[in-house]
C-alpha cells in the first residue's frame, strides 16, 4: 500500500511539473494566435499541436516508468495520425483520459475534448485547453430552458463555432456519450438498460458528425474494464494499484444513414441514437464476458 501511495505521489508530482513547464509555450503561442488575423492562425496551430504532443509524450513516459499499469489490450489500435476521427469510450475514472492519450498518441490527431465551461477556471490547465482550442460548453437543463427559453440553441451555436475551427485540419474529437463517470448509484437512478454502463446520449456524436460531415472518416471505439474488486480511483491508478486494466479497441466505419442532419432532422436523431445504442450493447456484452474471465495477454507499457 505504501509503495502504491509513493509511486502515485511521485507520478503526480512529475506530471504537475511537466504540465507547468509545457503550459508556458502553449499559453504564449495561444496568446499570439489570439491576436493574429484568422488567415495567419493556421500557421501556428500545427506548432501548438506538436507542443501539446510533447506534453502528452512526457506524461506517457512518466506513466510507463513510474505508474507502470498492466494493460491487457484487445483489438487493433488505429494508425492514422492525419485522418480526422471521432473517439468514443465508456467513462469510469479520470484515468480514462490518461489511458486514451497513451493509447492513441500519434495514432490519431491530437485528442480534443468537449469540456464543461467551468473547467476553464482550472489553474494552468484551463488556459492551456483554451490555447489548444478545446471547446468549452455550457449545458442548460430543461428546467433552466423552460425558465429562460431565449437560451435555447446557444449550446448548439457554441458547438458549431468550435467545430468551425477544426475544419480542414486533422482532429480527433473525444466524446464520452454517457456524459459522466459510471457509478452504481447513477446506474440505478437512471434505470440504465445496460449491466455495466450508463445510457449513452447521442447529442455530442450527432453534432460532431453533422457539423464536420465527411471530414470525420471513422469512429474509434475504446472500452475500459477496470478490476471489479478494486476501488477505481485516479490516485490508485497513478500508483500502479489499479491493474490489470482490460482495454478493447475497435474502429467503426460511419454508415451513410447516420451522415445526416442531427440538428434539424428528428429521423436522423433517432438513427444516430439507435447506432450508438448498438455500440453500447456490444460494449456491455464485452464487459460482461471480460469481468467473468481471467486476464491474458497482459501488457506492461
Amino acid at each position: 500500500m505504501m509503495q502504491t501511495h509513493g509511486r502515485a505521489a511521485v507520478a503526480l508530482m512529475m506530471m504537475t511539473i511537466n504540465t507547468l513547464v509545457m503550459a508556458l509555450p502553449i499559453l504564449l503561442l495561444g496568446l499570439v494566435k489570439a491576436i493574429l488575423p484568422e488567415k495567419w492562425r493556421k500557421y501556428l496551430r500545427p506548432i501548438l499541436m506538436q507542443t501539446a504532443q510533447g506534453w502528452v509524450a512526457t506524461n506517457n513516459l512518466i506513466l510507463t516508468t513510474i505508474s507502470r499499469p498492466q494493460l491487457c489490450i484487445e483489438g487493433e489500435l488505429p494508425d492514422a495520425p492525419r485522418r480526422s476521427c471521432l473517439v468514443v469510450a465508456n467513462h469510469q475514472s479520470w484515468a480514462d483520459i490518461l489511458l486514451l492519450q497513451y493509447l492513441l498518441h500519434r495514432r490519431t490527431p491530437f485528442l480534443t475534448f468537449f469540456l464543461k465551461r467551468q473547467l476553464i477556471w482550472v489553474p494552468v490547465l484551463g488556459l492551456a485547453w483554451w490555447a489548444l482550442d478545446f471547446p468549452f460548453m455550457r449545458r442548460y437543463s430543461r428546467a433552466y430552458l423552460k425558465k429562460y427559453p431565449h437560451k435555447a440553441g446557444k449550446d448548439l451555436a457554441l458547438t458549431r463555432r468550435a467545430c468551425e475551427k477544426f475544419r480542414n485540419i486533422p482532429v480527433a474529437i473525444m466524446v464520452f456519450p454517457e456524459g459522466t463517470r459510471f457509478s452504481k448509484e447513477k446506474h440505478q437512478n437512471t434505470q440504465s438498460p445496460y449491466k455495466h454502463l450508463l445510457r449513452p446520449k447521442a447529442g455530442g456524436v450527432g453534432y460532431v458528425l453533422t457539423l464536420l460531415g465527411q471530414q470525420i472518416q471513422h469512429v474509434v471505439d475504446i472500452s475500459f474494464a477496470y478490476p471489479s474488486r478494486q476501488t477505481i480511483s485516479f490516485w490508485n491508478f497513478l500508483g500502479g494499484g489499479l491493474s490489470p486494466v482490460k482495454i478493447r479497441s475497435k474502429v467503426h466505419r460511419i454508415e451513410p444513414d447516420i451522415r445526416c442532419n442531427y440538428v434539424e432532422d428528428p429521423v436522423c436523431r433517432s438513427r444516430v441514437q439507435t447506432w450508438i445504442n448498438g455500440i453500447w450493447h456490444e460494449k456491455d456484452e464485452w464487459l460482461d464476458v471480460t469481468f467473468g474471465t481471467s486476464v491474458s495477454n497482459t501488457h506492461k507499457p
